[in-house]
């Protein structure tokens, strides 16, 4: 299941589905102006492993906010999962 991630990368098996969430907005929701161009784990896959790939968890967001937000646990702060 971990392997699939890669599917959904530019190129991958799966990059249709990228596509297709990229284009379901114009606007980042975090910060409301910046364009999508980043498929942010909304649960960090760091913590949330196998169910931080399913569809549903992964939201387009621009590039400042989906890295300032790379270590944050919704609703927990700074994560302390394997390897942070």
């Amino acid at each position: 299941m971990r392997s699939a991630y890669d599917q959904v990368q530019i190129g991958g098996r799966l990059a249709a589905l990228r596509e297709q969430l990229l284009a379901s907005t114009d606007q980042c929701p975090y910060c409301g102006f910046g364009e999508p161009r980043d498929l942010d784990h909304y649960l960090p896959r760091s913590v949330y492993g196998e169910l931080a790939i399913y569809p549903r968890n992964l939201i387009p967001s621009c590039s400042p906010c989906n890295n300032a937000k790379r270590t944050i646990v919704p609703g927990l702060g700074p994560a302390h999962g394997p390897g942070l």
